[in-house]
């Protein structure tokens, strides 16, 4: 792999506290030749891959038809809606550096910080996520808005604070598990490939529960011949009342959840049984192995609190927060336009995400293999590059030949540059982080928060600034198109920008010493 970091860079002070931090680009990305390099088995580069299926599978739900069940199922007014979003992402982003502080603190005998944390989080998901999409179990469907609101916001809030813990405990691992660049780009992308066939499987299974009513309707006679591929996607381009997402799809909605929530609990448990937090560390070595880690094990590491001393701290953060509003407004926005923009049938909002993502599997499968090839920026700038020149082709598609076929390359582009983009913003947060994995959770904590706050705050912006509160409103069907173009091609805008920053002052591995 080449590598981008600066073979002598200088030291930056901190007079604040008296110490200073020194880049040096060999003091944690150890080399598969290095004599102290133990690769990690592959059983547990397995069992860590699954280990964030669950907040994968309730974040694909959350980000695609939380708006859609609280506005067309439950009724909730466009801006209320927004309201929990909002309320949610920020409960999120409180959580979030909470949990990256205490991570390393708090922990239940020698079970591992991370992992514990990861259980307290995967049990409060579990727990939530299910009476999210549901009705009010207290029979308050009838309330004030505000009733609803502070309802759902309990349980939202809750949802939030376990998907942070997953999240935050999850990603901080990585550096903990293998001290290896290559290795650590490998866990990310086996980490997203979990998270494209958990939103895979989202999608199909959507996809099964709406058609459910349609395929007595839409049967066919057996006189008559099936339809072509052409007559099929013509047909779910024309738009048909009865095929509208209703209040009666409440029942769909908890058959969905129920599913997701099952089948992400048992890959909550095949984590915590397969991997073992403490073996990395905890290995037994030779004499030769501990006189050459101990250069490593014993430097101080940068406190939570010295990051923002670091100038790349904040390149990353809004790298991260620019692909994080491009992924996440897309999951969020795609299905109202499909439904409205487009006049796609209902099933289209699982069926064409359901390719988006497919599409982002293969990429994530092949970026390990184009980071050995081209550094880290080039690759982001490649997925930065097709993202913004796909938004613009969504600003400016129109007619019958886009709604049926080219809506379904602009899915497959903007898959392949999200994934391309995440699993390199994720490897470029790992290589900041370097040998500094006991502040590792901090340091993700942080991008989480930028992600969650911006993500909850352009949701409301949009909501707020929709033309009536109304989400179907007849005669704006333009609103999604250009809230789908111009929020995400911006976020497209800020991720470049942080490359740039990047690019005029270099990644490099702090450590802090004392003076």
């Amino acid at each position: 792999m080449e590598s981008h970091l600066p073979s002598s860079p200088s030291p930056v002070s901190n007079s604040s506290h008296g110490d200073e931090f020194e880049g040096n680009s060999d003091t944690a990305m150890l080399s598969p030749s290095s004599s102290t390099y133990k690769p990690l088995p592959l059983k547990q580069k397995l069992g860590y891959s699954v280990g964030h299926v669950l907040n994968d599978l309730c974040s694909a739900i959350w980000f695609s038809y939380l708006l859609v069940f609280m506005t067309l199922v439950l009724g909730f007014s466009s801006t209320n809606a927004g309201i929990l979003l909002l309320v949610g992402q920020i409960a999120d982003g409180a959580a979030t550096p909470m949990v990256g502080i205490f991570s390393n603190k708090i922990t239940f005998r020698n079970y591992g910080a991370k992992k514990f944390w990861h259980l307290i989080g995967s049990i409060s998901v579990l727990t939530s996520f299910p009476l999210i999409f549901n009705s009010c179990i207290f029979n308050c469907d009838n309330s004030s808005p505000l009733a609803r609101i502070a309802y759902y916001s309990i349980f939202i809030s809750i949802f939030q604070f376990g998907w942070a813990s997953v999240q935050v405990s999850h990603l901080s691992l990585i550096p903990d598990l293998t001290p290896n660049s290559n290795e650590r780009i490998g866990l990310n992308s086996l980490r997203y490939s979990w998270t494209v066939i958990a939103s895979i499987t989202v999608y199909i299974i959507t996809w099964l529960v709406l058609s459910v009513d349609q395929t007595v309707e839409n049967s066919t006679p057996q006189n008559e011949t099936s339809p072509s591929l052409t007559e099929y996607l013509s047909a779910n381009a024309s738009f048909q009342h009865d095929s509208t997402i209703g209040p009666n799809d409440a029942s769909k909605f908890r058959i969905l959840v129920i599913s997701i929530v099952s089948i992400g609990a048992f890959f909550t448990l095949l984590f915590h049984v397969i991997v073992d937090e403490k073996s990395r560390t905890n290995r037994s070595r030779t004499d030769e192995e501990n006189s050459n880690e101990r250069s490593i094990d014993t430097e101080p590491h940068l406190r939570w609190f010295d990051w923002f001393s670091v100038p790349q701290f904040y390149s990353i953060g809004i790298l991260y927060m620019g692909t994080r509003l491009v992924i996440n407004l897309t999951q969020v926005y795609i299905p109202f336009y499909l439904h409205f923009t487009l006049d796609l049938r209902k099933e289209s909002i699982a069926y064409i995400p359901l390719i988006m993502y497919c599409a982002s599997f293969l990429a994530s499968l092949i970026t390990k293999y184009l980071d050995t090839i081209f550094n880290k920026r080039v690759l982001y700038g490649i997925g930065g590059v097709v993202s913004g020149v796909t938004y613009a082709w969504m600003y400016y598609g129109s007619g019958s030949f886009y709604r049926v076929y080219g809506i379904f390359i602009v899915v497959i582009l903007l898959g392949f540059s999200g994934a391309l983009m995440l699993v390199v913003s994720l490897g470029l947060t790992n290589d900041l982080i370097g040998h500094n994995t006991s502040s590792g959770a901090f340091v993700f904590g942080a991008m989480s928060l930028l992600d969650k706050v911006s993500n909850g705050l352009a949701v409301m912006v949009i909501q707020k600034i929709h033309p009536t509160d109304s989400p179907s409103s007849i005669g704006h069907v333009g609103f999604y198109r250009d809230a789908i173009t111009y929020a995400c091609g911006g976020g497209t805008l800020i991720g470049l920008f942080g490359l740039i920053m990047i690019y005029i002052k270099p990644i490099r591995t702090y450590k802090r010493t004392q003076t």
